[in-house]
């Protein structure tokens, strides 16, 4: 069918496929198409798996995020990635992830450009997901032993430690939150700068505008008594 021009997804969407792939090919052959029958028959399952890939899976997109932000060694969290997807708003990126243990339970825990995540899927016990912003985040930090570390994450008045993360994931990690927190501060304050009213222009000072009064006192444009009115006015007298 690849060599037809004909792609599977689009046949099924038209409603043109009635049979099994074989079947179809077999109709096309018999009507004269040219197509190499009996090379589709040898390698029939080859051909369901690959002729027209399928559409790319929100776990495949999940992947493909991981590995672009250079993402490794989240050892025990497949569960975790498989259902990540659910947690992640639709314009939201992965920007780094590692898996450490918390509570006694094992984590992966997420940046991303909106907030920083913690997801546990355990069977047994029942899963738990947490999240906070990142204007919530005082101070990040890391110590490490051997091949293992522990990361710590200032939130308010609480500290949250993640422990058994890879030691040469802990430093990245941390720096990627640390900018996380900063770029979201400066998109706060942009935010409220953009929100402040615009400040009037500062108007003529009193003392000028007495003096534009005296110019037109002495060009007889006004009177005495309507120059000594409008200055009282001015300095408040």
């Amino acid at each position: 069918m690849a060599k037809l021009g004909i792609k599977k997804l689009d046949l099924k969407k038209q409603g043109q496929i009635k049979h099994e792939p074989y079947e179809y090919l077999q109709e096309l052959y018999n009507n004269g198409e040219k197509y190499d029958f009996e090379k589709a028959k040898n390698d029939r399952l080859k051909y369901l798996r690959d002729d027209v890939p399928d559409e790319p899976s929100q776990t495949d997109d999940i992947q493909n995020q991981l590995e672009e932000a250079g993402v490794s060694n989240l050892f025990g969290t497949k569960k975790e990635i498989n259902h990540l997807h659910e947690y992640l708003d639709p314009q939201e990126k992965i920007v780094y992830a590692v898996s450490g243990g918390r509570e006694g339970r094992s984590y992966l825990i997420v940046i991303t450009n909106n907030r920083l995540m913690f997801i546990n899927k355990n069977m047994f016990v029942g899963g738990d997901y947490e999240e906070i912003g990142f204007d919530y985040i005082n101070a990040v930090s890391y110590s490490s032993k051997f091949v293992l570390s522990t990361i710590m994450i200032t939130n308010g008045a609480n500290t949250i430690a993640i422990e058994n993360v890879d030691k040469h994931n802990a430093p990245i990690f941390v720096e990627k939150l640390k900018k996380a927190v900063q770029d979201k501060t400066a998109d706060n304050q942009q935010l409220f700068q953009a929100q402040q009213p615009v400040q009037p222009q500062p108007q003529t000072s009193n003392l000028g505008q007495i003096k534009e009064l005296k110019e037109l006192l002495d060009m007889g444009a006004i009177t005495q008594e309507e120059f000594d009115l409008k200055k009282k006015e001015l300095l408040g007298i």
